[in-house]
């Protein structure tokens, strides 16, 4: 019976790792923009991340993007700004945070177009 309760435990250990491995979306939207200023988006899936990647859809200039927990601290993200290529995606590492705002500071290339981004955590 240990030896059946050891089984079950370790098969459901290697499950959930493998599970904690997956990228989980997060954001899809198009932002328009006219400035550079920010726009603070409500995640689909907050929890506690410790890892980003962001696809933009069209060509822009990303400067910042910050992560923001559920008592408004803001943490920016390095790595992750600069600019995108049509589809292109970047990946960051910003430590365990719990996240529920993503605040990101975009402009479009050429200017005033509407920006597709769609971002994952894990």
């Amino acid at each position: 019976m240990k030896k059946l309760m050891a089984a079950l435990f370790v098969t459901f250990g290697f499950m959930s790792a493998a599970h904690a491995n997956q990228w989980t979306e997060v954001l899809t939207t198009t932002l328009t923009t006219q400035s550079p200023d920010y726009k603070d988006i409500l995640i689909h899936n907050r929890g506690t991340y410790s890892q980003i990647m962001v696809q933009v859809g069209s060509k822009a200039h990303i400067e910042r993007i910050d992560t923001i927990s559920h008592v408004l601290w803001g943490k920016p993200v390095h790595g992750i700004e600069g600019i995108y290529e049509r589809d292109e995606t970047k990946t960051a590492y910003f430590g365990p945070a719990k996240v529920r705002f993503l605040r990101i500071y975009v402009t479009s290339i050429p200017f005033g177009m509407p920006v597709p981004v769609r971002v994952w955590m894990r």
